[in-house]
């Protein structure tokens, strides 16, 4: 052996060992769980990761099966179901699940290709059973009180999840209705539905309606009343005063008939004054007393003219007298 062939030795005795060292060693990820079988008889499976590799046979005498052990989501078909109240419903849901039992799974599956369509039996059988228990205004309504998917899902979940862990050892965490639709003829027989309960709702809201407005009409109608009362009387009253009042006055004027005259044409003379307007009054109209009779007036077709004196010519008798 010479020099030369030295580090070709050397390389190939390090193959030799990484290779012997990946045949009796295998590591855990945290995400995984392992199940080491020995001649096809499964172990107890492993989910601890450690920073020293786990030992084991070489294949064939032992073999390392690898699952992940996070969760998985699996839909159903979408398929036309039958309500408890004789209705058509489209229906399609989802599982989502996990390995729970690797050595079940090991043994009744083996492998998450051959699970998934047991599970979608699953779910379907159990989807179908689920939604033939329930009326149709219970998965779609506009009262959502009256909605029960959440329990629907419930129920679906709790019952698959019990023949998956014992059939193929997965645990379904959750089961999920994602999306519902109607078809064609039961979607017309809805909206008929709906719109019987929205007239039943317009015809109570109208009731009340005019049941408020009539009570509101008859509130207002007895206040008018009251109202129409109270200000009849209080007018009574203030024309039982001006009755009295006048009756003073009217006693007053008729002792002294010149005095009430005379406060009559002042009012007369004022009203009229107020207009700016030019009048042609005779001696015997209202008013006219008021003024000063002149020696010198004169009369236009029979109706005498008062001579009614500005200030600053001052007055005809006034000049007579100087």
């Amino acid at each position: 052996m010479t020099k030369r062939n030295i580090p070709s030795i050397l390389a190939a005795g390090v193959l030799v060992a990484i290779l012997i060292a990946y045949m009796v060693t295998f590591q855990v990820r945290y995400t995984e769980t392992v199940v080491v079988t020995t001649f096809g008889s499964p172990s107890a499976p492993i989910s601890e990761p450690r920073a020293v590799p786990y030992l084991k046979w070489p294949w064939p005498i032992q073999r390392v099966v690898r699952y992940d052990k996070r969760e998985r989501v699996l839909e159903s078909a979408e398929e036309e179901l039958r309500t408890r109240d004789e209705q058509n419903l489209i229906v399609l849901a989802y599982a989502t699940w996990k390995i729970a039992k690797p050595t079940k799974f090991l043994t009744s599956v083996g492998t998450v290709r051959e699970a998934e369509p047991r599970l979608r039996r699953l779910l379907d059988t159990y989807k179908k059973s689920a939604v033939g228990r329930y009326d149709l205004a219970q998965f779609v309504n506009k009262n959502p009180d009256q909605i029960r998917l959440d329990a629907i899902e419930t129920e679906i979940t709790e019952s698959m999840n019990k023949d998956a862990v014992d059939q193929f050892g997965v645990m379904v965490t959750r089961v999920g209705i994602k999306r519902l639709s109607l078809p064609e003829a039961s979607t017309e027989q809805v909206f008929a539905r709906m719109r019987a309960e929205q007239e039943k709702l317009v015809n109570v809201f109208r009731k009340s309606g005019e049941a408020e407005a009539a009570r509101i009409v008859s509130e207002a109608k007895s206040a008018r009343e009251r109202i129409l009362a109270f200000t009849d009387r209080v007018a009574a009253e203030i024309r039982a005063e001006g009755d009295k009042a006048a009756a003073e006055y009217y006693g007053a004027f008729k002792k002294n008939e010149d005095f009430a005259k005379f406060l009559d044409e002042l009012d007369f003379l004022t009203e009229t004054l107020a207009k700016r307007t030019i009048y042609v009054l005779g001696k015997k109209d209202p008013g006219t007393r008021l003024f000063a009779p002149a020696e010198d007036d004169v009369s236009v077709e029979g109706v005498p003219i008062p001579k009614v004196i500005s200030p600053e010519s001052g007055s005809t008798d006034q000049s007579k007298q100087k």
